[in-house]
């Protein structure tokens, strides 16, 4: 697993045993990340296999970041809030489908997964990426840039100093093998309106087939309705629908197919071979956590009960202004009122 020189830490050489079991916790992490427009990178014949990944071009207001403008921040140094409770961990989840080598691009994905170390219990907060916010070290931005300008721990520092979080644990993901890993276990099924039905399958259409493995299947969806069957290139595109209303409901979209996932793979029972999608997700995910802080996690939510999973987005409703700032569209909370919100849904305070 590549680390980023930022990263201080360095990879340490495991077992065959080690890889694998480390392996299967990450696609429990991976398959609980969400598929939004950072799932567009390519997965080659050959599970371990992966290329770069294919940069979609950037909107008029959000160039591409140069490596002259990039800052280095201490994992020591994340503006952490020490006062926060014990009993929750708070990972920062981070996608994106424009990396290269050691780069990052934006985060098309931003979630705070939030995991009670006693009970099992789960809440998911998607941080809208165009929020408007101080990126320490840099300035006025918008979140997904953090990633771009310092990588993980510049995102978690930016998180943490903005809503009074205390995250130092990450993981991201860049690569395609969704689809990939959502056919393994049999597809999924979601809740399909008409209107997402026409976007969907546009969007299938767009997807350039080039940079998938032979025998993908894009076969458009013919119907809608309750617990519709998706292959993963359906989940993929329903989960990038985003012109058929906002970001905001894109962003529940996103959850939408991770919970259709992760209920899907715990129906399996932890029995569920994942040695094979591993494999093909492992080249393509980074985190800083252990192996055992891993397991013990992953433990912990596949003996959890899913139906009481919460979820929140922030901003909360009628907490925000959006428009176009200077020729740049942004997202304005309130941020007194949002990390007042964010910490009640999380800690009950």
């Amino acid at each position: 697993m590549e680390r980023n020189e930022q990263q201080k830490k360095q990879p340490k050489k495991r077992s065959a045993a080690g890889r694998i079991a480390l392996a299967t916790a990450l696609v429990f992490f991976a398959l609980f990340l969400v598929l939004g427009g950072w799932l567009y990178s390519i997965y080659l014949e050959g599970k371990s296999n992966l290329n770069n990944t294919v940069r979609e071009t950037p909107e008029p207001d959000e160039p591409d970041i140069s490596p002259s403008e990039m800052v280095e921040v201490s994992p020591d140094d994340l503006g952490v809030d020490e006062s926060l409770p014990s009993d929750w961990n708070n990972i920062l989840l981070l996608g994106s489908d424009s990396r290269s080598g050691k780069s990052y691009g934006r985060s098309d994905a931003t979630i705070i997964a939030s995991v009670n170390t006693k009970t099992g219990e789960v809440k998911l907060t998607s941080l809208m990426r165009d929020i408007w916010l101080e990126i320490p070290r840099k300035g006025k931005g918008k979140l997904n840039a953090a990633l771009a300008y310092g990588g993980p721990t510049l995102a978690m520092k930016t998180v943490n100093e903005t809503f009074g979080m205390n995250i130092t644990s990450y993981i991201f993901v860049d690569f395609v093998g969704f689809p990939y890993i959502i056919d393994q276990i049999g597809g999924v099924s979601l809740d399909i309106e008409k209107k997402e039905l026409r976007y969907l399958n546009e969007t299938i259409g767009d997807l350039n087939k080039k940079n998938y493995p032979k025998g993908t299947d894009f076969s458009p969806l013919e119907e809608y309705g309750e617990d519709t069957k998706l292959t993963g290139i359906q989940a993929l595109a329903y989960a990038r629908i985003r012109h058929a209303d906002s970001d905001f409901e894109r962003t529940q979209r996103q959850r939408n197919v991770l919970m259709a996932i992760f209920k899907k793979v715990k129906s399996q029972g932890v029995s569920l071979n994942l040695a094979g999608s591993a494999a093909a997700i492992l080249p393509s995910v980074e985190t800083n956590m252990s192996l055992s802080e891993l397991l013990k996690i992953s433990g912990k939510i596949i003996a959890s009960d899913l139906d009481t999973l919460k979820e929140l987005r922030i901003p909360i409703d009628g907490s925000y202004k959006s428009g176009t700032y200077n020729g740049t569209y942004s997202i304005r909370p309130d941020f007194e009122e949002n990390t007042a919100a964010l910490h009640e849904f999380i800690y009950g305070e």
